[in-house]
């Protein structure tokens, strides 16, 4: 590469190769893939390295060797902050750049550069951004044609309960300029009756957050039918209150009225930020305003899905632009302290202020906060624990 950046033709020819080999590669010629293009780009030694499950290790995607720590590594850094890290080597560079797809973090993809940083500058930079994207929307693509990926992030340490989970999940995080949704589970190989899913339509987001009763096998299978079926109602036109009711019924006939779920179903409209939520048996979310937390958002439970909803409150909240409102399961305020005492939601509420105020992004935030529940509740935790963080930066008109 010149100071004058990277040719673009030798860009384009590139990045047409790649995209020709990338639609009928299968993912275990991925490595391969992105290591040639690479070389064409001025490049070499390319090492797509792919987030761990419970994201604490990047693993090469391949040979799973030598994982590296998302704390304390530059790789890690790059994973975490979501911008190129630099590593010096000698007269050159070694980049680690993230993978994304839209906002969803996969990983990092290492590639080491003869350049320096004035000429990374000059647009090389936005190259190789551009394509740890690309790779980042390969992997997500790729991810259902074969186990390669899935091996690599750690499926094989899961249950057959958290297979079950994993397999049901949308991607972890969604972001445009004025919506953000992010959610996090925990744990993350054993992981069975917890669950989320949400959908971006039009002005809205749809968010649930479900828990179903018990552990194990049981848990997860009624967990999956609780999410199929809030799926089923929100893509029929369901209101809110409908969607809680439809949920509750199929649970009650598939399980009787021994077995129940909590949850909280929400809908954001994010023209105008009116928050709806309707609660069954779960703990109230927490509201944070420019960061501090200003208090729960006081919406009346109904009874636990599957035990016959005699009636249903529908609670309003109107959003200021740059607050967030964070769904959590019981099994993050109730994990306990090896004293004995409850974490509590005085604990959650100060942790993720802190997190919020400091400027990270959601998923990181999250990330710290479920780092923060093991440092303090042991290295176990004895229940599952899902959080959901929605922040709303106002509309377009008013940023």
């Amino acid at each position: 590469m010149s100071p004058a950046g990277p040719d673009p033709e030798r860009v384009a020819r590139a990045l047409v190769d790649y995209a020709n080999e990338l639609h009928h590669a299968p993912p275990n010629r991925l490595p391969e893939l992105v290591e040639r293009t690479c070389r064409l780009l001025g490049g070499e030694d390319a090492d797509i390295r792919l987030i761990n499950l419970a994201q604490q290790h990047l693993v090469s995607l391949g040979s799973h060797t030598n994982p590296l720590d998302v704390e304390g590594t530059l790789a890690g850094r790059a994973y975490r902050t979501g911008e190129t890290t630099l590593q010096t080597d000698g007269p050159r560079l070694r980049l680690w750049i993230p993978l994304l797809d839209s906002s969803e973090r996969m990983g990092v993809l290492g590639v080491t550069v003869a350049s320096d940083e004035d000429e990374l500058s000059t647009g090389a930079g936005e190259m190789w951004s551009a394509l740890g994207c690309l790779v980042g929307q390969a992997i997500m693509s790729m991810a259902g044609y074969g186990d390669d990926i899935a091996l690599t992030r750690g499926m094989s340490n899961t249950t057959l309960a958290a297979e079950m989970r994993w397999g049901q999940l949308p991607p972890l995080t969604y972001w445009t300029p004025e919506v953000t949704v992010s959610g996090i589970l925990e744990p993350a190989y054993e992981i069975a009756g917890d669950t989320f899913d949400y959908a971006v339509g039009g002005t809205t987001v749809q968010v649930a957050v479900l828990d179903a009763m018990g552990h194990g096998l049981e848990a997860s299978r009624m967990a999956n039918m609780a999410v199929v079926a809030y799926r089923h109602a929100r893509r029929h036109g369901r209101s809110i209150h409908d969607m809680l009711s439809d949920i509750d019924e199929v649970i009650s006939t598939e399980y009787g009225n021994h077995r129940f779920v909590t949850g909280q179903l929400a809908t954001l409209d994010i023209h105008d930020g009116t928050l709806q939520i309707v609660n069954a048996g779960h703990p109230l979310p927490l509201h944070f305003r420019a960061g501090r937390y200003i208090g729960p958002v006081e919406c009346s439970p109904s009874r636990p899905l599957g035990l016959g909803q005699v009636e249903t409150h529908v609670t309003e909240t109107s959003l200021e632009p740059g607050d967030a409102v964070l769904f959590f399961t019981d099994g993050v305020t109730e994990s306990r302290h090896p004293t004995g005492e409850e974490l509590g939601e005085e604990w959650l509420a100060d942790l993720m202020s802190r997190q919020l105020r400091s400027g990270l992004s959601s998923p990181e935030a999250l990330r710290l906060v479920v780092r923060a529940l093991y440092d303090r509740a042991g290295p176990a935790l004895h229940d599952d624990a899902t959080m959901v963080l929605i922040r709303w930066a106002g509309s377009a008109e008013q940023q």
